[in-house]
């Protein structure tokens, strides 16, 4: 591989591929849905592309396709809500990226793959935590769990829908809330990213393909839920997230055999 410090890296046509899958697929189920594009775009990416290069790369797209679509929903925004949910991603966002670079590649390729399929289960029985405010101490273990997985494998919304989703909070506010925090904790990621040297030159041409891809993909998912019926968006979502997350542990599981025998 080319050193990312002094040249940009040109990935391969299985990794062009993926990464333009990744982008459609990611930003579709984002524009169709309002949340998930790195829990469907990282299992992805991560068939063609180191994870420690993937989960910077996508906290950037996080923070690209949340900053076009905030401003409308800024007004629905609790800010008493994200404030704890920053303190907890404050401390599990570093732990994520340690375990990013300590853990080896196609151990970590399974495990944001598990860690999608897992979210998806747990949001599909919509769980009911309390139908009530989110106290103060949930708010904040589902921040430090979110910066785990932030940090770790480029996807930190699923423990903040979980949460949000099994209060009294109101849709409008629970989908705000949640972007309004994917970008902030996406900022948080790349910044601690930088700092230990996992922003490389290896992302700009993923990052190229990504960006148009991904505007395509969120177009069609909007336009999509726009003129379909609403009653099965979420449960079709949930869907194409399990399947891509089944697909990448499959694809990992036969590595990692290949490997040992």
């Amino acid at each position: 591989m080319i050193n990312g410090d002094v040249m940009i890296a040109f990935p391969s046509a299985t990794t062009v591929v993926l990464t333009v899958l990744a982008g459609m697929i990611g930003g579709f189920v984002r524009g169709y849905s309002g949340f998930g594009f790195g829990m469907a775009a990282m299992p992805i990416l991560t068939m063609g592309l180191l994870p420690s290069i993937a989960v910077p790369t996508s906290l950037i797209m996080e923070v690209v396709i949340s900053c076009a679509a905030l401003p409308k929903a800024r007004g629905h925004v609790q800010s008493s809500i994200l404030g704890w949910l920053f303190f907890g991603t404050l401390i599990g966002t570093p732990i994520g990226l340690a375990v990013l670079v300590a853990v080896p590649v196609d151990i970590m390729r399974l495990t944001i793959a598990m860690l999608v399929a897992l979210s998806v289960i747990v949001l599909w029985r919509q769980p009911v935590l309390a139908r009530r405010a989110p106290g103060s101490p949930s708010l904040a273990v589902a921040g430090f769990v979110s910066g785990v997985l932030n940090g770790g494998a480029g996807m930190a919304a699923p423990p903040i829908v979980i949460v949000l989703l099994g209060s009294d909070a109101q849709p409008r506010v629970v989908r705000a809330t949640v972007m309004a925090f994917v970008t902030i904790s996406s900022m948080l990621g790349i910044a601690l990213a930088a700092a230990k040297g996992l922003l490389t030159t290896d992302a700009i041409v993923p990052l190229l393909i990504l960006v148009p891809c991904s505007v395509i993909g969120v177009l069609v998912g909007g336009a999509v839920f726009a003129n379909t019926n609403h009653a099965n968006y979420r449960a079709i979502s949930l869907a194409i997230l399990f399947s891509v997350s089944c697909i990448a542990m499959i694809g990992v599981s036969r590595n990692i055999f290949h490997s040992l025998f």
